[in-house]
């Protein structure tokens, strides 16, 4: 797979492709593996950890807002 960017509110994010699954087989030999993210039913899609993995992120629900900042 590709990496993946998504811009949100002017900002690129990364997802990079070795973030986009993860293997659930049983022997941990990659023959089945779930994708990162999912859609809802609610007509949004969850990224959760897969696009949060690599970035500092910071929630204000009262405020309504969230913010993230790259980690080194």
């Amino acid at each position: 797979m590709n990496d993946l960017w998504f811009m949100i509110e002017e900002y690129w994010i990364e997802i990079r492709a070795e973030h986009l699954l993860t293997d659930i087989s049983e022997n941990q030999d990659n023959t089945l593996c779930v994708v990162n993210f999912l859609p809802s039913m609610d007509n949004f899609w969850v990224f959760g950890n897969t696009i949060y993995r690599d970035y500092y992120v910071y929630h204000n629900p009262e405020a309504g807002v969230m913010g993230w900042v790259p980690t080194n």
